[in-house]
């Protein structure tokens, strides 16, 4: 039991929103259309609470969406970080984090993507749209997610590009 929220209050309040974002996952996948944005506002969460829960929902395979998997791409670029911005009319109160995340719920069928922005403390703006209608430097955040990773953009080299050593012989 929480002693500062003996009424469960809060606790109700933050699972409430968390299962908003759940039942407008599954709304879209079954019923929207290309055409479709959903933008809703939930209280009482932070974004690391909504990430934790959409983890969750992928391991739990808490939806009837099959196939269910969720990705996504953090975008620490400050232009790219307007630039979302200006595509979801949604501006933060406060000074603008340097780490925006997109997912991208994908299902059998379809893919969608979601876009959590803080506009104040305990107050998300939800994002919502088909992947096919996202802009184009959406989706090629997503095309970059399948991309096959070379040795140089992992950061490492392959084993004949190491430099040989010599041994040293041990003095007996």
């Amino acid at each position: 039991m929480n002693l500062d929220d003996p009424t469960q209050t809060e606790q109700d309040n933050k699972q409430e929103a968390l299962s908003t974002i759940l039942f407008n996952i599954n709304q879209m996948y079954e019923h929207a259309t290309e055409d479709d944005i959903l933008s809703d506002t939930i209280y009482d969460v932070s974004l690391p609470e909504v990430y934790a829960y959409l983890q969750q929902i992928e391991q739990d395979q808490d939806s009837p969406i099959k196939l269910l998997r969720i990705r996504y791409v953090s975008v620490q670029d400050f232009d790219t970080i307007a630039t979302i911005y200006d595509y979801t009319q949604v501006y933060p109160e406060t000074e603008a984090p340097y780490n925006q995340r997109i997912y991208f719920i994908e299902g059998a069928d379809f893919a969608l993507t979601l876009m959590p922005i803080e506009e104040k403390k305990g107050q998300i703006q939800i994002h919502m749209t088909a992947l096919d209608a996202s802009p184009d430097f959406i989706t090629e955040m997503f095309a970059e997610l399948d991309r096959k990773k070379s040795f140089e953009d992992l950061g490492l080299i392959k084993a004949s590009q190491l430099k040989p050593t010599t041994k040293k012989k041990a003095k007996s």
